[in-house]
């Protein structure tokens, strides 16, 4: 049976039920893949600048902003957060590659945005030749390093036309690209 590595986290709740979905229709299929969900704030939590400061986890503050509203001066913040996580680049590839070193896959797939530049390089570094997935779950990108990344090795599955147009602009080829739907009904296997 085929390894295949989710990796999502409980900003917003959207990435969740995407991942959970997945595990679910997979199963559902009877195809011969294991899944394995992985907690990306449970992963590298020990690197999570506001819980060291506020005690309270980062998809946490961004969830009770979401909840009560306070999304002026949103982009400023993601902003802010993609300076940090560039800062801390280093570190997280350094973690991501022990993790996938103790939990192997023949696959790896994203539904998260911001570190998939940091779980691209982690994962071929570890496991050269192996794919990369990123499910984009909003309908469209917010460039730049937010869900596409300018990698090669980076797969895109795209929920609108939009999307994909966007990964092809950033220098994906079509090998690289497809639609949800065409790959969640398995007219494209990455996994063969």
């Amino acid at each position: 049976m085929k390894k295949i590595n989710v990796v999502f986290h409980d900003g917003g709740g959207g990435h969740r039920n995407a991942a959970v979905a997945l595990q679910n229709v997979i199963g559902q299929q009877g195809k011969p893949w294991e899944v394995e969900l992985v907690q990306f704030q449970d992963l590298t939590d020990k690197l999570d600048v506001l819980k060291k400061m506020t005690g309270i986890q980062i998809q946490e503050q961004y969830n009770t902003m979401l909840r009560n509203g306070w999304t002026l001066g949103s982009a400023q913040l993601l902003r802010v957060l993609q300076a940090t996580i560039r800062l801390f680049h280093k570190q997280l590839v350094k973690l991501l590659e022990d993790f996938w070193r103790a939990k192997p896959a023949e696959l790896l797939l994203s539904v998260i945005p911001h570190f998939n530049r940091e779980l691209a390089e982690s994962w071929v570094k570890v496991f050269p030749g192996r794919p990369f997935v990123t499910l984009i779950t909003d309908f469209a990108d917010y460039p730049p390093h937010f869900w596409i990344e300018e990698n090669p090795e980076q797969y895109v599955i795209a929920g609108t036309e939009r999307a994909a147009q966007q990964a092809a602009d950033l220098g994906h080829d079509q090998a690289h690209i497809s639609e949800c739907r065409e790959w969640c009904c398995g007219r494209i296997s990455i996994l063969r």
